[in-house]
């Protein structure tokens, strides 16, 4: 399993980010440090990855290092940013809306379930950052794609994991973590096959939210004092 190549293009929205080029079954970076490492086919999916499984303890303890240090440089990374006041984080996924089946003659599941872009923000502090992803998910409905809107939507598909709610717990009151789980039409899921144009316009749709979401931030010059 590897991460999505094409999703790297909307990744490029910024010039500060953060790019993990290891495996998710190796150390899934947005799963808390018990359950990150994939150690058998109950953990993957039904799909058996190792050689060996029950994955060897020792080997599950190098992923768990891995991970210990990543949040430990995001830490070193986003500390000194927060000093400054609240900040956005769009932490950016992609998801496969045609599981069922076999390979890629899978059928496209509902769109009632299945929003083009899922902005998860299940541990946000949703009464007070409320504008900033309502601004958000504004600007990224406004783009035509394929020649319909984009289905943008919140909390339907997913809410956001473990990174979020490590940067929301460490910056409360100031860190807005956007969880945006793409789905997979830009792309054969199965195949890898990108589409360049449909790519290429949501890097543009993704980028002109950047502005609208800028302007709602502007009104936080302090952390929101927590009771």
């Amino acid at each position: 399993m590897k991460r999505t190549p094409s999703l790297t293009a909307l990744r490029t929205t910024s010039p500060d980010r953060i790019e993990v080029r290891r495996s998710r079954v190796e150390v899934d970076l947005n799963r808390d440090r018990d359950g990150h490492v994939y150690r058998s086919a109950d953990e993957c999916w039904g799909l058996e990855v190792w050689h060996r499984s029950p994955l060897d303890e020792g080997v599950a303890e190098r992923s768990r290092a891995v991970h210990d240090e990543f949040y430990e440089q995001l830490g070193v990374l986003l500390d000194p940013i927060a000093k400054h006041g609240p900040f956005v984080q769009f932490d950016c996924h992609s998801y496969n809306h045609r599981r069922d089946g076999d390979g890629a003659d899978a059928v496209p599941e509902a769109r009632a379930e299945n929003p083009d872009v899922n902005v998860g923000t299940g541990s946000l502090d949703r009464e007070y950052f409320g504008h900033v992803v309502e601004a958000f998910i504004d600007s990224m409905s406004k783009a035509t794609i394929d020649g319909r809107p984009l289905d943008v939507r919140e909390n339907v598909k997913f809410k956001g994991a473990n990174l979020a709610r490590w940067a929301h717990e460490r910056y409360p009151g100031v860190s807005c973590v956007l969880t945006l789980e793409f789905k997979k039409t830009f792309m054969d899921g199965w195949t890898d096959t990108p589409d360049d144009a449909h790519i290429e316009a949501l890097t543009e749709a993704l980028r002109d939210t950047v502005n609208p979401v800028m302007t709602a931030l502007a009104g936080f010059t302090t952390p929101r004092m927590l009771s």
